[in-house]
């Protein structure tokens, strides 16, 4: 009940709130709402264009939350990228928000530097907190479902079983297949 009265309040009260933040122009989000633990809005890349999550429905969604000064973040997100690549055509989608507080000439440069494909987005931590309550760490990534239902949370690098035989590599694809339309 605490939990859904507080979605409540957040996407009454986001707009506003999002409005005073002193954000960097054109990084806005719009129309924030959360249905039935489905998010609803509409962020702006680093390039300007508009994206809505909820356009997103019917593709296995990875938002992976990171910063420019994280080595964890920095390790991941050649191995994402790649498998944004290889899984793109499959239902894949990947977008990318950074934290940095100096913004767009730190992040772009960095993206530059590893290639990076898939959207990427900026935003201060106070604003992402605000958006999804969630953030606990760099990296944090979020696996969400075709439905646009959140099935996995990963707070920090992720958990590799080396014992094992376990790679970064094998433990994002392993998770990346199981959010991919039609992998059940």
């Amino acid at each position: 009940m605490y939990k859904r009265s507080s979605l409540l309040l957040l996407a009454v009260f986001l707009p506003a709130l999002l409005s005073s933040c002193g954000r960097d122009p054109g990084l806005s989000v719009e129309g924030f709402k959360v249905e039935d633990n489905k998010f609803f809005f509409t962020l702006t890349d680093i390039k300007g264009e508009k994206k809505t999550f909820e356009n997103l429905r019917g593709k296995g969604v990875v938002i992976n939350v990171w910063a420019t000064w994280c080595g964890p973040c920095i390790k991941e997100i050649p191995v994402i990228n790649d498998l944004y690549n290889k899984y793109k055509d499959q239902g894949l989608e990947v977008w990318g928000i950074a934290t940095d507080v100096q913004g767009i000439s730190v992040v772009e440069p960095k993206l530059q530097e590893l290639g990076v494909d898939y959207p990427n987005f900026i935003y201060k931590e106070k604003e992402i907190l605000q958006i999804f309550e969630f953030l606990r760490g760099r990296p944090t990534t979020l696996f969400f479902d075709p439905s646009g239902e959140v099935v996995k949370r990963v707070d920090g690098e992720p958990f590799v079983d080396k014992d094992n035989g376990e790679t970064l590599e094998s433990w994002w694809e392993e998770n990346i297949k199981a959010i991919l339309p039609d992998s059940d």
